[in-house]
């Protein structure tokens, strides 16, 4: 919360507490001191889309950010993502840009840095939509980031159905897919943020389980897109996602113990975005 509250260029800070019951919502009370907070409870039950969702749903701005409880932004980055934004954005353009985004640290559950200036790929500068969507099948990866590394236009993000949970390992990529559709990517390098991973991702069957997610979406998506997406580079792009599970295996194995939260305060998220 710190890290949002302290950003400049933003109008307003919608936090969706996601009927948490481990003190977050007494805890937010403080921010409400701010005039650009405004609290909302979600219902339980939904996963991540029910309340990705609902923080869409009630911001009122062009463009949103959607920052995941544990993640953080680093000063400046709303600054900096607007200023490309306004700086790429010339007229004569076919599309408009839908989504920027940004490289990011993975952080562990202390906030130490684990990998530094992670994410883009070859993506730099204003890049049409398809040859965005096409480099993210191609790798086999998310490539835009987390929700924390991007901004995103809330009117596209609504007409293109807003957030889905089937898959719930690949949501943002999914949304990202379905903007980038109808508009560009501008891709500006950081890292604006961190992304924090835990424990909780350790599990083999759930890495298995999280690169069948990304298999079946890079599907969906050359079906989408017979034209743009060969069989031959979806095919290599799901071959990859299998092949940066097992490394992501190893390294969650390697990171293991900077990876556990303290038995004290171990406990399920809260949440909050």
């Amino acid at each position: 919360m710190d890290s949002v509250v302290g950003q400049a260029d933003v109008a307003e800070i919608i936090v969706a507490d996601h009927s948490s019951t481990d003190g977050t919502w007494e805890l937010l009370q403080q921010y409400l001191e701010s005039p650009r907070v405004r609290l909302i409870r979600t219902r339980a039950g939904g996963g991540a889309a029910r309340n990705w969702n609902a923080a869409t749903e009630a911001a009122t701005g062009d463009w949103i950010k959607l920052v995941c409880g544990d993640d953080l932004l680093y000063p400046g980055a709303v600054t900096a993502q607007l200023a490309a934004l306004r700086q790429a954005d010339e007229p004569g353009n076919a599309a408009p840009v839908v989504v920027v985004a940004s490289s990011r640290d993975v952080i562990d559950v202390n906030g130490d840095l684990l990998i530094r200036d992670r994410g883009l790929g070859p993506l730099r500068g204003r890049v049409e939509g398809i040859d965005a969507i096409r480099t993210c099948v191609t790798r086999g990866s998310n490539l835009l980031g987390e929700p924390v590394c991007t901004l995103l236009h809330r009117e596209c993000l609504m007409d293109a159905g807003g957030w889905r949970g089937d898959r719930p390992y690949v949501i943002d990529l999914d949304m990202y897919f379905r903007m980038l559709a109808h508009g560009d990517l501008i891709a500006l390098p950081g890292p604006w943020g961190a992304f924090r991973v835990s424990a909780d991702q350790l599990s083999r069957k759930l890495l298995g389980s999280q690169a069948a997610e990304v298999a079946g979406l890079l599907l969906d998506t050359r079906r989408e897109h017979p034209a743009a997406l060969s069989n031959v580079g979806t095919s290599a792009g799901i071959g990859l996602a299998w092949i940066h599970a097992g490394a992501r295996s190893l390294a969650y194995f390697h990171w293991r113990k900077r990876l556990s939260r303290p038995a004290a305060t171990n406990g399920g998220s809260s949440g909050s975005f």
